[in-house]
């Protein structure tokens, strides 16, 4: 079976083959959701951040637009102790990686330097990558 789409609606007609709607759609999708990604969520003048990153085989600086953030948790254990942590951490899009991304390579955000711990992919386009601050 096969799907056509017209001004008038979508159509069907008996056949083999893959729904070449579905295929158009979700590439479409995919392209709109990265415009949407790309102009506010990682605009300089919304949420984006500028990122230095630094990557290691090849000796070579690349700039990305990212999102930043650096969460706080604390958890209490009894009346006596009480457990601090920040994992300062970046999302950048997959699509503008000029290179793939390598544990232990080092960015800078803010002035600040950090080594790169863990990455991992959202399956939509969009990798965090989890961030050690190196001491000054």
């Amino acid at each position: 079976m096969s799907f056509t789409v017209t001004p008038d609606g979508i159509t069907r007609t008996r056949g083999t083959g893959v729904p070449s709607v579905l295929l158009v759609g979700r590439t479409d999708f995919f392209s709109q959701l990265e415009d949407d990604i790309n102009g506010v969520f990682f605009n300089q003048t919304e949420f984006g951040e500028t990122l230095h990153y630094y990557h290691a085989k090849l000796d070579e600086w690349t700039t990305y637009r990212t999102l930043y953030d650096d969460p706080h948790s604390s958890a209490q254990f009894g009346s006596e102790a009480e457990f601090n942590t920040m994992r300062p951490q970046v999302q950048i899009q997959e699509s503008k990686l000029a290179h793939p991304i390598t544990k232990q390579d080092q960015v800078k955000i803010q002035d600040i330097r950090y080594t790169v711990d863990d990455y991992i992919s959202d399956g939509v386009g969009i990798t965090t990558l989890y961030l050690h601050r190196l001491k000054q």
